[in-house]
């Protein structure tokens, strides 16, 4: 989750402690769909895995965007 965390922080440029799993990637981050999909294949890179963009519409905040990598 840190790691996770850690990219995300660097990436959107927003502060580590204001992260947590629960932040909503739309509603706290502002992020679009076509964001997050943007921010998928930022991790696919980052950590050499691949996404199943058909579950990417179940991903609602960085919990949930961490065990979408773990599967």
């Amino acid at each position: 989750m840190n790691e996770m965390i850690t990219f995300i922080s660097d990436y959107l440029g927003v502060d580590k402690s204001e992260l947590n799993e629960n932040t909503d990637l739309q509603n706290d981050l502002g992020l679009s769909s076509f964001d997050v999909m943007d921010l998928s294949c930022e991790l696919e890179e980052e950590f050499h895995i691949k996404i199943d963009t058909e579950k990417l519409a179940e991903v609602h905040n960085i919990g949930s965007m961490a065990k979408l990598l773990q599967n």
